[in-house]
């Protein structure tokens, strides 16, 4: 049974502020029983708090200090350890007002209770040990996650899914550890070549997954994030309505007329769970109109931090735009450009499609058609595709999305390469111990097994009121 620490008690409203049906008032610390109790007025055949059984409800009215009712409330129990916080904790379920919320809270602050400050309940289930440091963080995650894969991410890593695998690693550590304790230990019996070879292939075999782990950085950053597309081309291409195509709705203003967009527009958007930053942009051209030329320099500026650009080709302007686009890929090498032949109608013999094929051969090219909902479709699962190809693939075992934890196995795998290098160098293998060691550390600060109170405060600093 996990050993609980001794807190005082705290309160918060644990549901959004402003008028709803119900709110959630949480309160949890070593006396909430006993305030709980002198409180709560349990509707006939519901038991008073003290005899409420662990996670039972019961109905019944919330009382001031003068035995003054505020509100019909059900009251929720949760006893320690086996609670959120991993002490004994209620729930208070009352109307949503703000003067029913507000005056049970002030009734609880009477009582001796403390305001909770941000995260406070996290905090303390973390130092109960009811879950580590990078399950809280999760938490938070799945608060705030604003799409399906953001949503099943985050569930996986309250569940511990992250954490397992991070501990398998450090268990796979401990044994390369001992395997090296035993050499130094006994070294007559012990230190043997093969011994020695199995030390250096057990490491390496850490420092490879470390890389193919932060090698999914890229993608998990997206993930968190949302993955950044920027529609370019020449003006008058058809971006704006290949924005409102995807989007399914008009959000930017499309007209014949050359140079309409003079801005970045840009709009939020899901496929398949994934999080678009979509962003249209003023078409790329020399201009000595003023705004037009801040709209292009904007519109480079945003294609320079895309994930994806989606270069709208227009085959009525064909040499322009295929210069463009060669200058842009050019200045851009690294970001990934997805290819697109507009106007089709008015490219029967599908001439754009033979510019481009021609001119880059080796590039995914497709055809599109504002209206046409099959080349929407396939423009959506090309752009699904360009994204399950980001960084490593989804195929991980460890999805790295939280800087902290991009940080922490870095500093894990910089050990782990110095140790390596000090066995294949043949130096002293105390000196390899040492690497070892502070790579092991470096996991258990990740998982807060060993962490300092300065990091955990500002973590839990960032998390709402009444989590």
């Amino acid at each position: 049974m996990d050993a609980v620490l001794a807190f005082d008690n705290i309160a918060a409203l644990s549901t959004p502020p402003g008028t709803s049906g119900i709110a959630v008032i949480r309160l949890s610390g070593p006396t909430v029983v006993s305030i709980c109790d002198q409180a709560f007025q349990p509707a006939p055949s519901f038991p008073r708090a003290a005899e409420m059984k662990p996670y039972t409800m019961a109905l019944g009215t919330f009382c001031d200090r003068r035995g003054r009712g505020l509100d019909q409330v059900i009251l929720s129990a949760y006893r320690a350890p086996h609670s959120y916080t991993g002490e004994d904790l209620f729930e208070i379920s009352c109307h949503g007002g703000t003067a029913v919320r507000r005056s049970i809270l002030e009734s609880l602050f009477e009582r001796g209770v403390r305001p909770a400050g941000p995260g406070e309940f996290s905090k303390r289930a973390f130092l109960n040990g009811k879950m580590d440091l990078m399950q809280a963080e999760a938490v938070m995650d799945l608060i705030h996650a604003e799409s399906r894969l953001q949503q099943q991410t985050a569930l996986a890593e309250v569940g511990g899914a992250l954490s397992r695998a991070l501990s398998e690693l450090s268990e796979r550590l401990y044994g390369v550890e001992a395997t090296l304790e035993m050499i130094l230990e006994f070294p007559e019996h012990e230190d043997r070549p093969e011994a020695r070879e199995r030390l250096r292939k057990d490491t390496a075999a850490l420092v490879t997954e470390l890389a193919s782990a932060l090698a999914g950085w890229k993608q998990g950053r997206i993930l968190r994030d949302g993955f950044r597309l920027v529609i370019a081309g020449r003006p008058n291409a058809g971006k704006s309505s290949l924005l409102n195509e995807l989007l399914g709705e008009e959000r930017a203003i499309v007209s014949g007329r050359e140079g309409t967009t003079r801005d970045t527009v840009e709009a939020l958007m899901e496929i398949e769970g994934v999080p678009l930053l979509l962003t249209d942009t003023a078409g790329l051209r020399e201009s000595e109109d003023e705004l037009e030329a801040e709209g292009v320099s904007r519109a480079r500026r945003a294609a320079e931090n895309a994930d994806l650009i989606l270069w709208l080709h227009d085959p009525t302007q064909a040499e322009a735009s295929l210069a463009e686009l060669a200058s842009l890929k050019a200045a851009l090498p690294e970001v990934d450009v997805l290819l697109l032949s507009g106007k089709a109608d008015l490219d029967p013999e599908h001439k754009g499609l033979d510019d481009l094929r021609q001119a880059w051969p080796e590039s995914q090219i497709l055809s599109w058609q504002r209206g046409e909902t099959s080349a929407t479709q396939a423009l959506r699962e090309a752009i699904i595709a360009r994204y399950e190809a980001a960084g490593a693939g989804s195929q991980n075992r460890l999805l790295i999305h939280n800087l902290r934890h991009k940080r922490g196995l870095e500093e894990a795998k910089k050990h782990l390469e110095l140790a390596l290098k000090s066995m294949e160098d043949g130096l002293t293998l105390d000196l390899t111990a040492a690497m070892l060691r502070a790579a092991q550390e470096d996991f258990s600060e990740l998982t807060g097994r060993e962490v300092s109170a300065e990091l955990a405060d500002q973590i839990f600093s960032r998390f709402c009121v009444g989590k």
